[in-house]
């Protein structure tokens, strides 16, 4: 009967040294010894518990030169089983006199210098990167905050930054580790060095589980993202419509008018997680269709998921729209959460919130007159 294999997780970096020998020797103590290692994964063959030493050295990329040390260190009682990367894994053979790799001062020096300046370099150039990208992503939230809230893209952002930490946090606490590491194996203080491999196992099953739900999360976004289509029509002109309209501003517009050839609309309809309904309609009407008037409309209503969001998408708007119409002011409302009003020479705009609806209409007339304002805000307080 052919004995039991066990395949296990290796959870350790690179740099987890002692760790990962500790590991192996309690493996063995629980009746399991290693047979084969690789990057991910370790396997195990079933038998009698016994006290084994494992030790984790440094190989160079040299055929020749590694064959020579898996010689030299057979040699001196130590069994080469495999490796990981660059980092080569050894076990005691039994019933032979054993000289402790890490005695020769050399060859300690060489094998934990080598590691620590692989592992520098990976975790100078990975933090860079990722300081990088954590700058252009922020910097891009920032361009246009509406679209944090308006389309799902900007949640790509969040997450590369979040990432980003992560790899940096990860990079800088390796560079520690191994310049700890290098410490003791200068100062030859390598039995006072703290294995605690349970807690770095735990960290790491918990650091992958929150991997795993990031990619998951990332996923269903993105296919949530592309199954959403912007709707897009022209001529939509309907009584029930959820936004403000010309003909509900304006009295005396009819059919005739609305299918003029200087007549134009443009109405969308779209989706986001964290604003779920979107309304926008652009209708203009130019002169010759209207009494010699130019008349034009911008109305937009979006229902955010909660309150919290409809207060940071609204601020986020008076931002947008202030740089092309400065001028904007907060009035107190009694029905209107909030409500910031911009006054022009042929235009006003309006910004308003009700509970967790936000509303922008601008509504544009080259015979604007002041009673207009009054009239427009009742509008859209029976329109939401």
């Amino acid at each position: 009967m052919e004995p039991r294999l066990k395949r296990k997780i290796i959870w350790f970096d690179d740099w987890n040294i002692r760790e990962q020998e500790t590991w192996l020797s309690d493996m063995a103590l629980e009746g399991w010894t290693l047979i084969k290692i690789g990057r991910v994964f370790a396997t195990f063959e079933e038998s009698e518990t016994q006290e084994v030493t494992y030790r984790c050295g440094m190989l160079f990329a040299d055929d020749q030169i590694t064959q020579q040390k898996i010689e030299l260190y057979r040699e001196s009682g130590w069994e080469y089983i495999g490796s990981r990367k660059y980092i080569s894994v050894f076990r005691e053979i039994k019933n032979q006199q054993v000289r402790e790799i890490y005695l020769n001062p050399v060859e300690r020096t060489k094998t934990i210098s080598s590691l620590q300046e692989n592992i520098k370099k990976k975790g100078i150039l990975a933090i860079i990167s990722a300081l990088l990208l954590i700058l252009l992503n922020v910097w891009a939230l920032q361009i246009n905050p509406v679209q944090i809230f308006l389309t799902d893209s900007s949640i790509l952002s969040i997450y590369t930054i979040i990432v980003s930490i992560l790899i940096v946090i990860h990079m800088i606490n390796g560079m520690i580790h191994i310049r700890k590491l290098a410490n003791q194996f200068m100062l030859d203080e390598t039995d006072q060095f703290s294995i605690n491999y349970g807690r770095i196992i735990f960290r790491k099953k918990l650091l992958k589980i929150c991997e795993i739900m990031i990619a998951i999360s990332l996923i269903v976004m993105i296919v949530k993202m592309i199954a959403i289509d912007q709707k897009h029509d022209e001529g939509v002109f309907q009584d029930d419509l959820p936004v403000l309209q010309l003909s509900d501003i304006v009295e005396g517009i009819d059919d005739e008018q609305l299918t003029a050839s200087n007549y134009a609309d443009d109405y969308y309809v779209s989706s986001s997680i964290l604003v779920p309904k979107q309304y926008e309609l652009y209708q203009s009407i130019s002169e010759d269709d209207h009494g010699g008037e130019n008349l034009s409309i911008s109305s937009e209503l979006y229902d955010g998921r909660n309150e919290w969001i409809a207060e940071k998408l609204i601020h986020a708007l008076v931002k947008r729209y202030s740089e092309y119409q400065p001028g904007y002011q907060l009035i107190s409302h009694d029905y209107f959460d909030a409500l910031w009003i911009a006054k022009g020479h042929l235009n006003i705009t309006f910004i308003v919130r009700k509970e967790t609806t936000v509303y922008y209409l601008r509504y544009d007339d080259s015979s604007l007159s002041d009673n207009r304002e009054m009239d427009i805000l009742l509008k859209i307080e029976e329109n939401l």
